[in-house]
């Protein structure tokens, strides 16, 4: 039985599943080692883009992040995470104030992954940075014909406002495995993947992501239709927040 085990976690979907349950346990140090340990040892394998979206969500310097991401947009861009690839290198511009660069990426998930996991947070985020840059300013060329997206998530749901961002960050790890969010959408609003065969099995629209505003990072679970759906939301879980219509 030892020996069935050791050969399980030494093969390489062995050694992934179980990266990405030390990652769901929130032992994110002991998952960071196995994702790059498994990037060393089968560097050519068919989980490789899996392997570099995880490891990339678990690297503190940014760059070594931004490098994973495109990585995997330009080895593996038919891959079922390079539209999460694409959609965290926006956010990344959008941290860093750069909202026309953040811009042309939720718009090319649009493009280029229309039917991705990544189109609601798309379209919910161009919603917010086109309220406050003009089409003029933008410098963006939209192709509306090719944008066929669902009605845009109108209602968030505020569950903390921190001036320490690291602050927010910990509320937001805490209530992603609290409601198990992490398990069905990566950090800031797409549908992640556990295994390849599992990626499109019950999967919901909510999301939970942080926002930066004037004096406060707000910690918001977006992917609401309705006041009333957010509301049911807040009293199914037990939440301590309140509706935000964006």
């Amino acid at each position: 039985m030892k020996v069935l085990i050791l050969l399980l976690l030494i093969s390489p979907s062995g050694l992934y599943e179980d990266a990405k349950k030390s990652y769901d346990d929130g032992d994110f140090n002991s998952a960071r080692k196995k994702f790059e340990r498994f990037l060393i040892q089968y560097p050519d394998h068919e989980l490789i883009p899996y392997v570099l979206y995880w490891a990339a969500t678990l690297r503190k310097p940014p760059k070594e992040a931004i490098n994973y991401y495109e990585t995997i947009l330009n080895l593996y861009p038919e891959s079922k995470v390079a539209d999460n690839a694409l959609f965290q290198l926006a956010q990344y511009w959008y941290a860093k104030g750069e909202y026309l660069e953040a811009l042309k990426r939720y718009e090319k998930i649009l493009i280029s992954y229309p039917k991705g996991d990544c189109v609601l947070g798309a379209q919910n985020w161009i919603t917010i940075i086109s309220r406050s840059v003009t089409p003029d300013e933008s410098g963006v060329k939209r192709d509306t014909a090719k944008m066929a997206v669902p009605p845009i998530s109108e209602y968030t749901i505020q569950i903390g406002a921190f001036k320490n961002k690291e602050n927010a960050e910990e509320l937001k790890s805490k209530v992603e495995a609290e409601l198990k969010l992490v398990k069905k959408h990566s950090q800031d609003g797409c549908a992640t993947v556990q295994s390849p065969e599992s990626r499109d099995k019950n999967l919901t629209g909510n999301f939970i992501y942080i926002v930066k505003g004037a004096k406060y990072y707000e910690v918001r679970i977006g992917g609401f239709k309705s006041s009333e759906d957010a509301e049911d939301f807040i009293l199914k879980n037990k939440l301590n927040g309140f509706v935000v219509k964006q």
